[in-house]
């Protein structure tokens, strides 16, 4: 793909409004080799040679030569680095050295392990002898019955996830006895997804790992891969309990990348918000697959997955084109089999076009992609170079060092701290394109260097490339017609208007064939939210900002009293096991034998709780349950409990039962947003009727239908304060507090969105079950001096948006870590409640509150700098307060109107005066 045409190309074409803000350029990097002393056995030298491989790259070498002396190890080198070969040359050696030494291998996910099977059943086809006395196999969720018993008695290398390790082999360590008596090293694959709340469930996981391997007589090595974060061995040291060191200098090649940030323009005349990201994706994408790129979308949440998806494929199927068969959707609920195929078909070219959640942004094998759009921030910016990753080959010959399947290698190579050439800072109101690397983007110089940059608001559709070439430079061009409409004009109509310059007809212009190998595209398409258009105002914050700490508190006391539980099942606590579970450990027992849960006898705790307390713990969401989305064919009854729930086991052993079969699970925290009775639930594309959803059962029955309309569910939700732990004051009467709160929420009823217009064409009452969350919050109680209660409903609107979208560049946490609402109960004032996402908290609130002046000193800079008069979404946000992790973030719901002007004087009111220092433990909450 040669990038910069195809980038000039955009901006030489009628219709282009200045989207395009800024284009950072990463150079590309020559392969860096060194030499194992001693060498590698020759059988593994066979091997490696076989597979093309003939030397391997210096950050290969370093972490080999730490895990040979024994030493825990982090490699945070980038995408298709080779750091597979990190950790399967040394384990391979240790089996070949140890006819009976085992080791483990965990992934966060069962794609990731599948993936690194094939890689090492390629690298082991040179060693049959060798192969047959390892056995390696995957046991996860998936696993056959029979395969498990096989893999349990003779695999000396198991591949596997945390979720499997915690709840099937850790609780059943006996059986496991001869794998952990010989465990030598323990492999985590993408440990930057063990962050938050997650991370603290894998911390406990891997310190009962390691207190049973303990218990065998057997010390493993723990090596990890990660992305590029800021504080890889810190992550490690809390996720493991030891030290880590760490390789971080890359020594393989990189193609040449492109990052682009791509500003949609206002939605009309007088209208505060900009066009949708979706829209602006769906363009992109279309145009890049007509190019012969292969794309990868990258969406916020599933339903803008689907959307995507839906879209593109609709117009390619009204085009007539082939490409309609050639594009997918990927996201979290598909069934494994399906996930399975659309990783495989991406790999081997079948598909074109493929629109995910995160749940592809980790390292599986799928090849070089030409282009990754993201479809709005992701919340970190080590999770936006993760993504950006996925796109791009590497850059000179494939066979030094260099293994392909290795795709369970993290992306973030081309992380900020990457040496660029002359990176695009300037003021943004030049209206100007720049390229980072200072080359112009045009065929007609591309050499020459440049002096002005592209940056720019693309609100004014002010254009100026350095040829001198006018908007209207290929002004003869056609243009694709699109059959017309019965109904309303389609999505695809209103693009032609607005983007003619995606929808020509042909190619690239002569002189602009797409013959640049090695390159690659990334665009950050910018949503209404404020943080993503603080980043297209600033991308120097982007660019020159090194990636966010990851954090996981392996002391979350929810987390440890729950992995407590299933220890003492395991083996009796006892004194020792403070090196495990820390110092606080007893007091946890104390609490859990408290409710019934423990004995103590002669110092030690033996569990007497349920059986299986593991299945009672998950380590991902902030609900246990998962729903199961059960398809009956049109007009079917809804079967009777018992027939529906055996019918769901059938179906999921491969025999459906009257028709029926498994479509799609849920968890348990996205059910009551997606399959709420009468929902329209949206999967590949295609529209299913929720007919029931037994909620008791955990079960949601739907059918196939028509539909021009897809639905939203409307959520109310409320915190409730229950004990303040620290408070800060501020004059004339301003206060602050943080402690402990419970969330309620529930659907209370959905809207239906037609398709493409977004226009809300009707409504529906919803009954389930309220939720509850037991949480940590920081509350914000202003003595306000503006106006009326109706103004300060309105500052406090466009505040609580603030500063839920502020606070992740403050804590350095994720967007959806947090929630937020504007309460006028607790204090009997207005009040901004700010709370963290998960059972227990997570630490962010509290470190919120720590940094209180600077967060509310980010609201100011995000308000003030935005040039909009009277406030819209990219400052004081719409009249929502937290968008669903599951549903259209396009989409809004009710609330105060969020006003600029009040939001700026209750800033200013905040910060007139110094906060004091946070006073502890107050005896309760004074209203």
């Amino acid at each position: 793909m040669d990038v910069q045409r195809f980038l000039h190309h955009l901006q030489r074409l009628p219709g282009y409004k200045g989207q395009l803000v800024h284009v950072e350029e990463l150079p590309p990097r020559p392969p860096r080799c060194g030499e194992l002393d001693p060498p590698l056995p020759p059988a593994l030298q066979r091997a490696l040679a076989a597979r093309g491989i003939g030397a391997l790259y210096t950050h290969q070498v370093r972490a080999i030569e730490l895990l040979r002396r024994g030493q825990h190890t982090v490699i945070t080198t980038g995408t298709a680095s080779g750091k597979s070969l990190c950790y399967h040359l040394p384990v391979l050696e240790r089996l070949l050295e140890e006819p009976q030494a085992t080791a483990l291998y965990l992934f966060p996910t069962k794609a990731l392990a599948q993936d690194q099977l094939k890689g090492i059943l390629r690298l082991l086809e040179a060693l049959p002898e060798l192969a047959a006395s390892v056995q390696p196999g995957v046991y996860d969720g998936d696993t056959p019955r029979g395969q498990r018993r096989t893999i349990r008695q003779q695999s000396r290398l198991v591949l596997s996830n945390p979720d499997m390790l915690h709840a099937a082999l850790l609780p059943y360590h006996p059986n496991w006895a001869r794998f952990f008596a010989q465990l030598r090293y323990v492999v985590l694959d993408e440990a930057h997804t063990y962050r938050g709340i997650f991370g603290a469930h894998v911390a406990q996981v891997l310190r009962r790992l390691r207190r049973i391997t303990d218990a065998y007589g057997s010390r493993p090595v723990f090596v990890a891969t990660s992305a590029t974060i800021a504080n890889p061995s810190q992550l490690l040291e809390q996720l493991v309990g030891e030290p880590f060191q760490v390789v971080t200098e890359d020594g393989s090649p990189r193609g040449r990348k492109f990052f682009a940030f791509w500003n949609p323009p206002p939605a009309g005349s007088g209208r505060p918000w900009r066009r949708s990201a979706v829209d602006e994706a769906v363009a992109l994408m279309i145009r890049a697959m007509e190019q012969g790129a292969q794309v990868l979308t990258f969406a916020r949440t599933r339903q803008q997955a689907e959307l995507v998806f839906r879209y593109v494929q609709e117009y390619f199927r009204r085009q007539g084109s082939p490409l309609a068969e050639q594009v997918q959707a990927y996201r979290g609920g598909y069934l494994p089999e399906q996930r399975r195929q659309i990783e495989a078909d991406l790999f081997q070219g079948r598909l074109r076009g493929l629109a995910a959640t995160n749940a592809l942004e980790l390292g599986i094998d799928v090849g070089g992609l030409d282009m990754v759009i993201m479809l709005g921030y992701p919340g970190t910016i080590a999770s936006c170079w993760q993504q950006a990753g996925r796109a791009g080959r590497p850059a000179g010959p494939g066979a030094t060092g260099s293994f392909r399947s290795e795709a369970g290698n993290s992306p973030g190579a081309e992380a900020p701290s990457r040496p660029r050439s002359q990176r695009a800072v300037g003021p943004p109101a030049t209206g100007s394109f720049r390229s980072g690397a200072g080359n112009s983007p045009g065929a007609e110089a591309p050499s020459r260097p440049r002096s002005q940059r592209a940056v720019g608001p693309p609100a004014t559709g002010s254009f100026r490339s350095e040829a001198g070439n006018s908007p209207g430079a290929e002004a003869g061009a056609t243009f694709a017609q699109l059959p017309a409409q019965a109904e309303e004009p389609s999505l695809f109509a209103a693009m032609q208007a607005d983007y003619p310059f995606l929808f020509r007809q042909g190619n690239f212009p002569a002189g602009e064939s797409d013959g640049a190998g090695g390159e690659s595209l990334a665009v950050l398409i910018a949503g209404n939210d404020p943080v993503d258009q603080f980043l297209m105002r600033h991308p120097e914050y982007f660019f020159g900002r090194s990636p966010e700490h990851a954090v996981a508190d392996p002391h979350n006391p929810y987390v440890v009293r729950r992995h407590l539980a299933v220890a003492a099942q395991e083996r009796p606590l006892e004194e020792q096991n403070a090196g495990f579970f820390g110092p606080q450990w007893q007091q946890h027992a104390q609490w859990l034998q408290q409710q019934g849960l423990l004995l103590s006898r002669a110092g030690r705790f033996y569990y007497q709780g349920p059986v299986g307390p593991a299945q009672g713990v998950s380590l991902r969401h902030l609900s246990d349950e998962t729903f199961t989305v059960v398809l009956l064919p049109p007009g079917a009854a809804v079967p009777e409990s018992a027939g529906a729930k055996r019918a769901v086991w059938d179906a999921l052993l491969g025999r459906p039962a009257a028709g029926e079969q498994v479509l799609a699970t849920v968890d348990g925290f996205s059910a009551p947003e997606l399959i709420y009775p009468e929902a329209i639930y949206l999967h590949q594309g295609n529209t299913y009727l929720v007919r029931h959803l037994d909620w008791e059962g955990k079960l949601a029955y739907v059918e196939p239908v028509q539909s021009d309309y897809y639905t939203q569910a409307i959520v109310e939700k409320a915190v409730f304060v229950q004990h303040a732990h620290l408070e800060r004051f501020a004059a004339p009467g301003h206060r602050a507090g943080w402690g402990s709160v419970e969330v309620r929420w529930k659907t209370t009823a959905f809207k239906k969105i037609r398709f493409h217009t977004r226009e809300n064409v009707g409504w529906g009452s919803v009954a389930l079950p309220q939720q509850q969350l037991q949480t940590k919050a920081l509350w914000l109680v202003p003595q306000w001096h503006g106006g009326s209660g109706t103004e300060l409903a309105e500052a406090l609107a466009g505040l609580c948006n603030l500063a839920t979208t502020a606070a992740p560049l403050v804590t350095m946490s994720d967007t959806t870590d947090l929630g937020g609402v504007v309460d006028f109960q607790n204090f009997g004032r207005g009040t901004v409640i700010l709370y963290d996402r998960y059972p227990g908290g997570l630490g962010y609130c509290e470190r919120a509150f720590a940094c209180l002046e600077q967060l509310l000193q980010m609201c100011r800079q995000l308000l003030e700098e935005c040039p909009c008069r009277d406030g819209c979404p990219a400052c004081v946000g719409v009249p929502q307060w937290q968008p669903s992790q599951a549903t259209d973030p396009d989409l809004t719901s009710s609330g105060p109107m969020p006003d600029k002007e009040k939001t700026g004087m209750l800033l200013e009111q905040l910060l007139q005066n110094p906060w004091s220092a946070p006073a502890a433990e107050p005896a309760a909450v004074q209203v």
